[in-house]
């Protein structure tokens, strides 16, 4: 139940970061980095989705020390930087920064699913599947509201999209809005 739970928080929490990304991530380079580097800002989205995979391996990763599987699994992370190591090798040297995100995804992807579906097998608790529904209808609704706000002040934006986010995933999530109750101390 608990994994189940950490599973739906982390999906709800790194999928709309790697969408908003995605939104403002050239604005957002230019606000903290300067106008010279908004070109950067597509490598921000790249690696925003990488890290959305991260949030939500991490909870099978955990389970899978929890549950005692960790030495069968260090083979699939020693293929996962093998593999990893040979495409970075082979592809940044000409390709640069974007391959290099993008192998980063490959990778931290691959440790997603094989994780989730290890943690499947042993225990046989799926990962819920609702909540990564909810997290795109919800995405999608940011995402649409980001686009139409462009002309806002970057910060300004993204404060508005996680409000958007939160109240669009609530709309359509009624165990959400149970636990968000609870959470305020409101039975």
């Amino acid at each position: 139940r608990r994994y189940r739970k950490a599973f739906d928080a982390l999906v709800l929490a790194g999928l709309p970061l790697a969408v908003g990304a995605a939104v403002v991530g050239r604005d957002l380079i230019s606000f903290v980095a300067g106008a010279e580097f908004a070109d950067a800002g597509w490598l921000l989205a790249v690696l925003m989705i990488a890290a959305a995979c991260v949030f939500v391996a991490a909870v099978s990763c955990h389970a899978i020390v929890a549950v005692g599987m960790q030495k069968p699994m260090i083979w699939m992370y020693a293929i996962d930087a093998v593999v990893s190591l040979a495409l970075y090798l082979a592809y940044v040297p000409e390709r640069g920064a974007g391959a290099a995100a993008w192998i980063t995804v490959f990778s931290e992807a691959f440790i997603l699913v094989v994780a989730t579906v290890a943690v499947a097998r042993h225990t046989g608790i799926k990962p819920p599947i609702r909540s990564t529904g909810w997290a795109i209808i919800g995405s999608a609704v940011m995402f649409a509201a980001l686009g139409a706000l462009a002309s806002l002040q970057v910060l300004l934006r993204i404060a508005i999209g996680a409000a958007i986010y939160g109240a669009a995933v609530l709309a359509i999530a009624p165990e959400l809005r149970a636990i968000v109750r609870q959470l305020l101390g409101r039975h």
